[in-house]
């Protein structure tokens, strides 16, 4: 629907309703990562995981990179473009498979080693050396790695949403009925 040919708006008043709708935009896609799942008339909740980690879908131990990526790029004057910068955003949105390809890589484990420090004087007046651990990453075999496919189930968190239009559109007509008070 096209508001400023309805109400005649200033395109400083068009500025000010797109930055509404960026923060609307905003709160709609941060909802959908909490609520595991997209909002288009009801929740559609997110294929859950195959091992259960006690995380959330796509969203990180302590850092929400995906989540918090979305930014608003104004596309032309009456429309806003959500882009998110992560490569993998796109196919956990729309759901893909892709193949890998064989090949080989190393393995890496870490272990601890006890070392021995440098000498002090204890309280008794003894001289004592000062024992510690240090973990260390040592590099181990090479595992070969066949050829196979990665499934990466659809979880739309952003697109096409009735909620969406519904939640834009109360805010477009409470701010104009806002401004014709005046």
């Amino acid at each position: 629907m096209s508001y400023r040919n309805k109400w005649k708006i200033a395109p400083e008043q068009v500025e000010e309703l797109f930055a509404g709708a960026q923060s609307i935009a905003k709160r709609f896609i941060i909802t959908n990562f909490r609520k595991q799942g997209f909002q288009d008339g009801s929740l559609k909740p997110w294929k859950k995981k195959k091992k259960p980690d006690g995380r959330s879908i796509l969203v990180g131990k302590s850092n929400p990179h995906m989540m918090q990526s979305f930014h608003f790029d104004n596309a032309t004057k009456n429309s806003v473009r959500i882009t998110n910068g992560k490569k993998y955003s796109g196919l956990h949105n729309e759901g893909s498979s892709y193949s890998l390809l064989a090949g080989s890589r190393a393995t890496f484990f870490k272990t601890k080693i006890k070392t021995s420090g440098a000498f002090y004087t204890n309280k008794n007046g003894r001289l004592v050396q000062r024992k510690s651990t240090k973990t260390i990453e040592i590099r181990g075999a090479d595992i070969s790695v066949k050829k196979h496919t990665r499934n990466i189930p659809e979880r739309r968190m952003i697109g096409e949403s009735k909620t969406l239009d519904l939640m834009i559109d109360k805010d477009i007509k409470r701010r104009m009925k806002k401004v014709f008070k005046k």
